[in-house]
């Protein structure tokens, strides 16, 4: 992967340098996300090779969830993104949010309770025409899928600190321009 060059020269800096607590942090932290915990300094290609080795993960802070990232409810995600579409993760891959997952299953509720009482107003939704056991089986992987959501968000952290560092190198750029 080609890294940008700085074209005044300042390639890295030491982490003694650094006064701010939450760089310094998000300095060691992404560091430690590339395996180099005894670094004394920190450059902008750690910050692109962090971005990229995030990207490569599973979960990688995006609040995205991609199909291959739940492998034991895959089905459940592809029908969350065949009836409320996707967003693009982090790596590029086709995935579902917060506010697909939570209108997914609310829907999906609203249409098995219908099926419970079909005197009641048709729901109106992507999913009147899918099984309803279908449906239940879905709703039995909510929390799972939830989880997975959580699990991604944790990563945020690494995510946060891999922008600190990079908005450290354009503070740097403009000081010095």
């Amino acid at each position: 992967m080609a890294v940008p060059s700085l074209a005044w020269g300042l390639e890295e800096i030491a982490l003694d340098r650094l006064q701010d607590g939450l760089v310094l942090a998000s300095a060691r932290r992404l560091l430690a996300l590339l395996g180099k915990r005894n670094a004394t300094s920190v450059s902008l290609a750690d910050a692109t090779n962090a971005e990229k080795l995030l990207a490569e993960r599973v979960f990688n802070g995006d609040g995205v969830i991609t199909p291959e990232s739940v492998g034991c409810v895959r089905a459940v995600v592809l029908a969350i993104i065949a009836s409320h579409g996707s967003v693009m993760d982090r790596s590029g891959k086709p995935g579902v949010d917060r506010t697909r997952i939570e209108a997914f299953f609310a829907e999906a509720r609203a249409v098995i309770a219908w099926h419970s009482n079909p005197d009641s107003p048709k729901p109106g939704s992507n999913l009147d025409e899918v099984p309803v056991a279908k449906l239940r089986a879905y709703v039995a992987h909510e929390s799972t899928i939830l989880i997975a959501l959580e699990q991604d968000l944790a990563a945020k952290a690494e995510s946060d600190s891999i922008k600190h560092v990079s908005r450290l190198f354009s503070v740097t750029l403009s000081a010095t321009s």
